[in-house]
């Protein structure tokens, strides 16, 4: 390690997939974090696709409210949108900002309309698109690259 005050920063992923043929079912999510009961993955993927289709829908962002807390917890997320495995969006943010729930319903709207790598998704692609949502642990700092633990 050099002297010039290197830190390096270490985020755990949840991952969540929800598609249109196989659906959000419990029995369709990576079990890849014990952090996320599997109840409030599947009331994340919920909260993504009604937010992007209500807002594709109206042009206005859907409020909800949830009792898990922590679907409450400030949290840094992305969502990422597929039609039949082609990228359509993508968009997040690295640190908690606001609510993991309020996250992923604005991150689902701006990965699907303000990617500006991709045109929007139209309301009539909307079936066709499946939604991943990645849940970013809090920053923990490391001493040494040793420390990082890759898979």
């Amino acid at each position: 390690m050099s002297n010039f005050g290197l830190r390096l920063w270490l985020l755990s992923l949840i991952m969540l997939i929800c598609n249109p043929e196989t659906g959000c079912s419990e029995s369709n999510l990576q079990k890849v974090t014990p952090m996320l009961m599997d109840n409030e993955k599947v009331e994340l993927l919920r909260i993504a696709r009604e937010s992007l289709t209500y807002y594709l829908e109206t042009g206005k962002m859907k409020e909800f409210s949830v009792e898990s807390k922590n679907l409450q917890a400030k949290q840094g997320g992305f969502v990422t949108l597929k039609n039949h495995g082609e990228l359509r969006g993508c968009i997040g943010y690295i640190v908690a900002v606001k609510p993991l729930f309020e996250t992923v319903a604005e991150m689902a709207v701006n990965a699907g309309t303000r990617d500006t790598r991709f045109s929007p998704i139209s309301l009539e692609e909307i079936k066709d698109i499946t939604i991943e949502i990645t849940a970013l642990t809090p920053f923990e700092q490391i001493h040494s690259p040793e420390e990082i633990e890759v898979g």
